[in-house]
């Protein structure tokens, strides 16, 4: 490849075997380029939300109170233009109390898995601080996963490898 600086709009028109085969010094570049992309395009994008809330605070508002609504998705038609305005649900369940209250199905006799999902996690961390012992105990219900790699490219001034 030339010591030509790629650009991103460059490598856009570029295989991937083209720009895996760039120097380096190159496909850091491109990272830094598309992050800084990524991070004026949020920008953009948040300064534009912030302006269509602005302009139909008020009709939704109103809206949401005229149908009782305070959650759940309403439309706003403006101008051949339809506004859609969701306010998700996101409830949080005490876990103390959910355990209480499992307790007390069970007592009763009842089977809570009707009623509820139980999940059990157990943290990495505590179960490697855990003795050997104990690891041995749970690890006939632990399988272990991988996810997504990712790639971080950084000089080595810049604390690289």
């Amino acid at each position: 490849m030339t010591d030509t600086q790629i650009t991103l709009e460059d490598m856009k028109r570029m295989e991937i075997g083209q720009v895996a085969a760039l120097p380096s010094s190159q496909l850091c570049q491109l990272l830094l380029d598309a992050a800084e992309n990524l991070k004026q395009a949020k920008r953009v994008r948040q300064w534009v939300e912030a302006a269509i809330a602005m302009k139909y605070t008020e009709q939704i508002r109103a809206k949401r109170q005229r149908l009782e609504k305070d959650t759940g998705i309403i439309h706003i038609e403006d101008n051949g233009y339809k506004l859609t305005n969701d306010i998700p649900k996101k409830p949080e369940w005490n876990q103390e109390k959910l355990a209480e209250i499992i307790k007390n199905i069970e007592a009763q006799g009842d089977d809570p898995s009707e009623y509820v999902d139980v999940t059990y996690k157990v943290p990495e961390s505590k179960f490697k601080a855990w003795p050997s012992s104990m690891q041995k105990i749970f690890e006939p219900a632990r399988t272990l996963k991988t996810g997504n790699p990712t790639y971080i490219l950084t000089p080595e001034d810049q604390g690289g490898a």
